[in-house]
């Protein structure tokens, strides 16, 4: 009984901890890339949609998570890491680096035609 307190405790500051990592990282992607990637006339559609995709995906992992977690046991983030590793790779491949380019030249880069 003298560990629950703790585990409490734990179990919270675990919670804590994945929400300020996710909000550093990979929380605030989807209104980053429709805010630069897309020209003004069509940001706000793009934004929508990223948002609306985000929360529909956030709905269903909060859907399917206590059946996988029931099949998968421990290993029940490993569906995950293999997600956010091809989430890496294409991001790397076909997500553009816009660092230091106007609006212009993130136009022209993606869509140059």
């Amino acid at each position: 009984m003298d560990l629950l307190p703790f585990a409490s405790l734990f179990s919270v500051g675990g919670v804590m901890s994945f929400v300020w990592f996710f909000e550093i990282g990979l929380g605030p992607i989807p209104w980053l890339i429709a805010a630069e990637m897309f020209p003004p006339r069509s940001r706000t559609t793009a934004t929508s949609i990223a948002t609306m995709v985000n929360w529909l995906g956030l709905f269903i992992i909060g859907i399917v998570f206590p059946t996988m977690q029931s099949a998968l046991g421990d290993y029940i983030f490993v569906p995950f890491a293999i997600l956010l590793v091809l989430t890496l790779a294409f991001s790397l491949k076909f997500v553009p680096e816009t660092k230091g380019k106007t609006l212009d030249e993130i136009q022209e880069e993606i869509n140059p035609y």
